[in-house]
């Protein structure tokens, strides 16, 4: 009778052996990969600022006419904003006074000369309060007026034409999250990734 031969050889076992091992080793590899990927995804998503552009001329907790102007941040992580463009007729301004002289010149020279006379008057007399629009962080679920009007017989020419032109202005944001991923975004909220924003 001959020997029947054996369907494994050693050297065979131990090669099918080494195989496994590498596939299981590689597996576990892109197991790893996902998990870190899925996990790096998680943290991006839990600091991801969104910004967007609100305005209003009614302050229902006061009962008064008031125009604000305010940036609020609607996601779940700290928005660091770099620079801010305020977007009227398509051109850009980098602050509240030089929106207000491109869209309401000669209300708001008048409304200056007014206020230079008595520097006493107060907010409710019809005074405005800005903030700064550049270089600050705002929390999640956070928001900042940097714009505010009182609505006053001293104040009434230039409240009135600001609020028919706020409709117009729309505001756009270069903002970082704390890792360091930066957004373009419109008032509307949409952001763009960018590589980097550059600050004014």
């Amino acid at each position: 009778m001959t020997e029947k031969k054996a369907v494994f050889s050693a050297d065979r076992l131990n090669l099918i052996i080494a195989l496994c091992a590498i596939f299981i080793s590689l597996a576990s590899f892109y197991a790893t990969y996902l998990q870190a990927s899925a996990a790096e995804k998680q943290v991006k998503a839990m600091t991801l600022p969104l910004m967007v552009f609100e305005h209003g001329n009614y302050n229902s907790n006061t009962k008064t006419k008031v125009i604000n102007f305010s940036m609020g941040n609607s996601g779940s992580g700290a928005a660091i904003i770099h620079n801010t463009s305020l977007m009227y007729q398509d051109n850009r301004y980098n602050n509240i006074g030089d929106f207000l002289n491109a869209c309401c010149s000669s209300e708001y020279k008048q409304y200056r000369e007014f206020f230079a006379k008595d520097k006493k008057l107060t907010l409710e007399d019809g005074g405005f309060v800005t903030k700064e629009i550049n270089g600050v962080v705002l929390p999640a679920q956070s928001d900042r007026n940097f714009f505010t009007l009182f609505e006053h017989p001293n104040s009434q020419a230039l409240w009135k034409k600001i609020n028919n032109e706020r409709w117009k202005l729309d505001v756009e944001f270069c903002y970082c999250t704390l890792l360091d991923d930066c957004f373009v975004s419109t008032g509307n909220g949409i952001a763009t990734s960018v590589k980097s924003c550059p600050v004014k």
